[in-house]
């Protein structure tokens, strides 16, 4: 629930970043463009910064919680790069989202 909940809130600053280019210009491929552009960065820093964080996990002694830190790590790197994957999709200027499980 932590990893998915990161990774909605990268899915938030991208489509703030995306909405307000498109917004202002109207042209769909500039306005994704211009939020990898603006909060991609920001996300690959979140990705590796927590993947480290859970990858710490690894190391432990209890099989429990290498299990942890392995499904923590695979969850926040799924969730990130799923907004790699376009979630959604923009017909006359409406963003619709796909459904985050699929």
């Amino acid at each position: 629930a932590i990893a998915s909940g990161i990774a909605v809130d990268d899915t938030i600053h991208f489509m703030h970043q995306f909405r307000a280019h498109y917004l202002e210009h109207g042209d769909t491929e500039a306005a994704i463009e211009h939020a990898f552009a603006h909060a991609g960065k920001p996300m690959a820093l979140t990705m590796i910064v927590l993947l480290c964080g859970f990858g710490v996990f690894l190391a432990a002694k209890m099989y429990s919680l290498q299990r942890f830190g392995l499904l923590g790590s695979m969850d926040i790197r799924r969730g990130t790069m799923r907004v790699r994957e376009r979630p959604f999709s923009i017909k006359d200027g409406e963003i619709t989202f796909s459904s985050a499980l699929s």
